[in-house]
């Protein structure tokens, strides 16, 4: 038996945003993984990959309030366009740093917590974007617990 797509899936514009959004997920967990391998190749030390952790983590706390509060003040699509483009240039730094073979890691932390940032920022606008792009009456479809796909 062939299964048909959700219904709010059906709809472009949230299949564009869904995707989006998968990806952008995706792209932030490979610089996470990239930024701890190099630094362990660097130092060999894993308490210094607990560090990297916790340079991505730490601006999530600090930031969501702020965030919330500025997702629903500005459009949430430039935000998230503001935050897909701190990514960007995270990997872009990331591929600088690494070419450049610096033998410090303070540019790699700096790298995961500007990838921190960029998440604590990102989130809350990409999450409250549903409802903008698809119909009242697929927003409990289009809600990422939704148990009805």
């Amino acid at each position: 038996m062939r299964r048909r797509l959700p219904p709010a899936l059906q709809q472009r514009d949230f299949a564009l945003v869904w995707s989006a959004i998968l990806s952008m997920r995706f792209a932030e967990n490979m610089i996470a993984v990239a930024v701890g391998w190099q630094v362990y190749a660097i130092r060999k030390n894993p308490l210094d990959l607990g560090l990297v952790g916790l340079c991505e983590f730490l601006p999530l706390p600090i930031l969501a309030l702020p965030a919330g509060n500025l997702a629903d003040r500005m459009p949430r699509r430039l935000i998230a366009a503001i935050s897909l483009t701190i990514m960007v240039g995270v990997a872009g730094g990331l591929l600088a740093v690494t070419v450049a073979d610096v033998g410090v890691v303070w540019p790699y932390f700096l790298l995961a917590g500007a990838t921190g940032v960029a998440s604590a920022i990102g989130w809350p606008a990409s999450q409250a974007l549903t409802p903008e792009v698809v119909t009242v009456d697929l927003v409990p479809n289009a809600a990422p617990s939704a148990r009805s796909w």
